[in-house]
Protein backbone atom coordinates (compact mmCIF):
# COMPACT_ATOMS: atom_id res chain seq x y z
CA UNK A 1 0.00 0.00 0.00
CA UNK A 2 2.81 2.60 0.91
CA UNK A 3 4.71 1.77 -2.39
CA UNK A 4 1.77 2.31 -4.32
CA UNK A 5 1.02 5.57 -2.37
CA UNK A 6 4.89 6.40 -3.06
CA UNK A 7 4.82 5.25 -6.87
CA UNK A 8 1.54 7.53 -7.33
CA UNK A 9 3.19 10.37 -5.69
CA UNK A 10 6.53 10.26 -7.59
CA UNK A 11 4.65 10.12 -10.88
CA UNK A 12 2.76 13.36 -9.71
CA UNK A 13 5.88 14.99 -9.40
CA UNK A 14 6.90 14.05 -12.39
CA UNK A 15 3.86 15.37 -14.15
CA UNK A 16 4.72 18.52 -12.13
CA UNK A 17 8.08 18.80 -13.41
CA UNK A 18 7.28 18.37 -16.76
CA UNK A 19 4.23 21.02 -16.97
CA UNK A 20 6.23 23.28 -14.51
CA UNK A 21 5.94 26.12 -17.44
CA UNK A 22 2.62 25.76 -18.17
CA UNK A 23 1.60 25.89 -13.69
CA UNK A 24 3.66 28.38 -13.34
CA UNK A 25 1.84 30.93 -16.29
CA UNK A 26 -1.79 29.91 -14.64
CA UNK A 27 -0.59 30.99 -11.56
CA UNK A 28 0.88 33.82 -13.00
CA UNK A 29 -2.15 34.92 -14.84
CA UNK A 30 -4.12 33.93 -11.85
CA UNK A 31 -2.21 36.52 -9.60
CA UNK A 32 -2.85 39.26 -12.17
CA UNK A 33 -6.63 39.01 -11.97
CA UNK A 34 -6.39 39.30 -8.32
CA UNK A 35 -3.66 41.97 -8.42
CA UNK A 36 -5.87 43.83 -10.65
CA UNK A 37 -9.17 43.34 -8.56
CA UNK A 38 -7.25 44.43 -5.18
CA UNK A 39 -6.06 47.58 -7.43
CA UNK A 40 -9.43 48.16 -8.58
CA UNK A 41 -11.18 47.84 -5.18
CA UNK A 42 -8.26 50.09 -3.79
CA UNK A 43 -8.87 52.95 -6.17
CA UNK A 44 -12.86 52.83 -5.27
CA UNK A 45 -12.29 53.28 -1.54
CA UNK A 46 -10.00 56.36 -2.44
CA UNK A 47 -12.66 57.79 -4.20
CA UNK A 48 -15.25 57.24 -1.56
CA UNK A 49 -12.58 58.26 0.92
CA UNK A 50 -11.93 61.51 -0.93
CA UNK A 51 -16.02 61.92 -1.64
CA UNK A 52 -16.52 61.74 2.34
CA UNK A 53 -13.21 64.37 2.91
CA UNK A 54 -15.06 66.61 0.51
CA UNK A 55 -18.62 66.24 2.71
CA UNK A 56 -16.93 66.79 5.81
CA UNK A 57 -15.56 70.27 4.19
CA UNK A 58 -18.47 71.17 3.45
CA UNK A 59 -20.33 70.19 6.33
CA UNK A 60 -18.00 72.28 8.57
CA UNK A 61 -18.44 75.48 6.01
CA UNK A 62 -21.94 75.11 6.91
CA UNK A 63 -21.09 74.79 10.72
CA UNK A 64 -19.19 77.87 10.14
CA UNK A 65 -21.69 80.08 8.40
CA UNK A 66 -24.44 79.17 11.09
CA UNK A 67 -22.09 79.80 14.08
CA UNK A 68 -21.12 83.39 12.27
CA UNK A 69 -24.92 83.66 12.10
CA UNK A 70 -26.09 82.95 15.26
CA UNK A 71 -23.22 85.40 16.60
CA UNK A 72 -24.39 88.23 14.35
CA UNK A 73 -27.88 87.60 15.95
CA UNK A 74 -26.90 87.61 19.07
CA UNK A 75 -24.80 90.48 18.92
CA UNK A 76 -27.73 92.22 17.28
CA UNK A 77 -30.44 91.80 19.57
CA UNK A 78 -28.50 93.28 22.27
Amino acid sequence: MEQIIMNEFIMFWDCLGINSGQIQVVLNLIVIVLATIAALYAKKQIAIAQQLREDEIRLSRHRLTVSILDLAYIVSSK
